[in-house]
């Protein structure tokens, strides 16, 4: 097995239309060993879960880093999946704790690593990069709040303008094709915003598979039901099912993934993909296709869409600015003697599977 197959890279946050949301309290609930990494606000706590993940990895577990929906440089958490464990960012991008955080966890205090006497004298500096954080942070949600009201017509169009016979023949197709071959379920997002624009994951996580079933047509037209029902249908067979969630609307599938079948079911219009000889095309338009007015005014509304993400991106890498400024200040009063000899030590009781640090 190749290393690239012992690594993957998810996005398990969003910068939503509604406001930050993740997965990260789902992904750990059934988990035998959960770590949380508390204490300083920053990037140092991702340089540890990277470097951690990476020792992991070389050492021979598979990895799966879940990416921050700030920036791709970012870590919020790695999973070992042949270890049942994880190690996550205890502080939401608030500087919260995650809900749904039980006792059985073990909490890892990072500022033990912390100098003391060299951390009052710039003390006062980390605070007011905070409070720019958190200002940041509320621009952000209001130009996605914006970005939401064009979305639903810029993207999606009523499912009822599909026939019903497309939708079950484009369920039957898939099903037949595939499907008829443990609980539970995982939930990822896939494309997101972030500094870097749109980050999508699609084309990384369906090549690994062996059928990719690629949805085409006008936004909307049964997608939902479709993917609602292939995935209740997949469940019933007892087969694993991922979820890839729209970064901005997180009601919205757009991709399905079933591991133990090597399938994988894309909505086109959402996923950047490069279609491949083997894909399986499925039309959903049938013989409708989207008027000239219809067109006109959805071309109208993505050019506002695009607009607003613009200016969500632009506050987003203000947001890294000032996050790379914290982390530079912390670094000034680590012990990163302390720091890398801790990190050591997690590795190996995660290994061991030791809850107890």
């Amino acid at each position: 097995m190749g290393n690239r197959d012992r690594v993957k890279y998810l996005f398990s946050s969003s910068n939503t239309v509604y406001g930050y949301s993740t997965f990260i309290p789902e992904l750990i609930a059934n988990l035998s060993e959960v770590y949380v990494l508390t204490g300083i606000q920053g990037a140092i706590k991702s340089n540890f879960i990277k470097e951690l993940g990476e020792s992991l990895w070389r050492a021979g577990y598979e990895a799966e880093f879940w990416v921050s929906p700030l920036s791709s440089n970012l870590y919020e958490g790695v999973f070992f999946p042949q270890l049942a464990a994880a190690v996550i960012d205890g502080n939401s991008h608030k500087g919260d704790k995650w809900p749904g955080l039980e006792v059985r966890h073990t909490f890892v205090d990072l500022d033990q690593c912390l100098q003391e006497e060299k951390m009052k004298s710039f003390y006062s500096e980390a605070e007011n990069i905070k409070e720019q954080v958190i200002k940041q942070d509320a621009e952000i949600e209001r130009f996605l709040r914006l970005a939401g009201e064009n979305y639903e017509t810029a993207v999606n169009f009523e499912d009822e303008k599909t026939d019903r016979d497309v939708i079950n023949n484009a369920v039957q197709s898939i099903i037949k094709c595939s499907l008829e071959g443990i609980i539970p379920e995982k939930h990822y997002y896939s494309p997101i915003v972030n500094i870097d624009g749109v980050a999508d994951t699609a084309e990384e996580i369906s090549s690994m598979c062996r059928r990719r079933f690629i949805l085409k047509g006008a936004s909307g037209g049964g997608r939902k039901e479709i993917f609602e029902t292939l995935a209740a249908y997949a469940k019933s067979r007892n087969c694993f099912v991922e979820y890839y969630h729209d970064g901005l609307r997180p009601e919205k599938i757009n991709m399905l993934v079933v591991p133990s079948l090597q399938a994988a079911i894309l909505d086109y219009n959402s996923c950047k993909i490069i279609v491949k000889p083997m894909d399986i095309m499925i039309d959903l338009d049938g013989e409708k296709g989207m008027s000239d007015c219809d067109s006109m005014k959805n071309n109208k509304k993505q050019r506002t869409l695009e607009t607003f993400l613009f200016s969500a991106r632009n506050e987003l890498k203000k947001k890294y600015v000032y996050v790379r400024a914290l982390e530079k200040l912390y670094y000034y009063a680590f012990d990163f003697h302390r720091l890398e000899e801790l990190q050591i030590s997690l590795g190996q009781k995660i290994k061991k599977g030791i809850i107890n640090i």
